[in-house]
């Protein structure tokens, strides 16, 4: 079973008072009801036309040939709905209920975050407002006849879980959410230390092939002692980290102080390079 299947299935079992039962009729028959020739509820969902059985049977004398007529009045189509159908935050709520469990749908959060509700063009402005209410923006696009409201915030998909009832889907819904933003900081932090080995590795390079350069070209004899012990533990120890060079110093100095020598030896270094060149061109000349 989907995770919107579960999602309807736990909103299908919620019963609330008539003048919310009478909201959540209004999403379905917004949603779902069809007028010509004759009023009818056109879903392929059993639980929509169940749903509506049950209300209207609670609701209205079935048996009285007015009952279609007073329901519909009691409820009434988007674009001509008695103000206190949804007036009060209860029907509100009860309205966004109906309208997910006939039209909307949402995506397994262990994949992606998306909801979304297909609405009809006579009840967007109806729908929107009360996604308003809630402080709820959805986008919308155009997907035939319908408008398609929908979320990609998890923020946002928590928020119209918890207005239609479906608690249980919400825990599931956030344990999912936890889960996933557990693992995405795992893999920030382990890219991070990839990283940072990474640089750790090319500065290594640099300061080796610095020394060598020194040593290649006029021997490392020309770096006094400090410069020449930092030399040559970096040399005996090519991935051993600023800190780790400066504790086997004798005496032991500090990251910075490290980082000071590395550097004044790429100074020397790029001075003996360029001294070479300049030499090779005079050969050359």
């Amino acid at each position: 079973m989907s995770f919107s299947s579960k999602v309807k299935r736990e909103i299908f079992k919620h019963i609330g008072p008539r003048h919310c039962r009478i909201a959540e009729l209004s999403a379905i028959i917004d949603s779902c009801g069809k007028f010509a020739p004759v009023f009818e509820i056109k879903t392929e969902n059993g639980l929509v036309r169940a749903k509506f059985e049950k209300f209207t049977s609670m609701d209205f004398n079935r048996n009285d040939d007015n009952w279609l007529a007073k329901m519909m009045f009691a409820c009434g189509p988007a674009n001509g709905r008695p103000v206190g159908a949804t007036k009060s935050e209860c029907c509100k709520k009860a309205y966004v209920r109906g309208a997910y469990l006939s039209a909307g749908t949402m995506a397994n959060p262990a994949g992606a975050y998306h909801m979304e509700f297909a609405v009809s063009p006579g009840a967007i402005a109806h729908i929107t407002e009360i996604f308003a209410f809630f402080g709820l923006a959805p986008k919308i696009h155009r997907r035939k006849s319908q408008q398609i409201l929908y979320f990609k915030e998890a923020e946002q998909i928590a928020t119209v879980l918890n207005i239609i009832g479906a608690h249980v889907a919400l825990m599931e819904f956030e344990n999912c959410r936890v889960g996933k933003d557990v693992n995405n900081a795992i893999n920030r932090a382990a890219n991070a230390e990839a990283a940072n080995a990474d640089k750790v590795v090319a500065a290594s390079a640099k300061q080796s092939r610095d020394i060598l350069d020194i040593q290649n070209l006029v021997g490392l004899s020309v770096l006094d002692d400090a410069l020449a012990q930092v030399a040559q533990i970096r040399m005996d120890n090519p991935l051993l980290s600023l800190e780790g060079i400066g504790k086997k110093l004798d005496p032991p100095i500090s990251k910075s102080g490290v980082n000071h020598r590395l550097k004044k030896i790429a100074q020397i270094a790029e001075m003996y390079r360029r001294q070479h060149v300049k030499a090779q061109f005079k050969t050359e000349v």
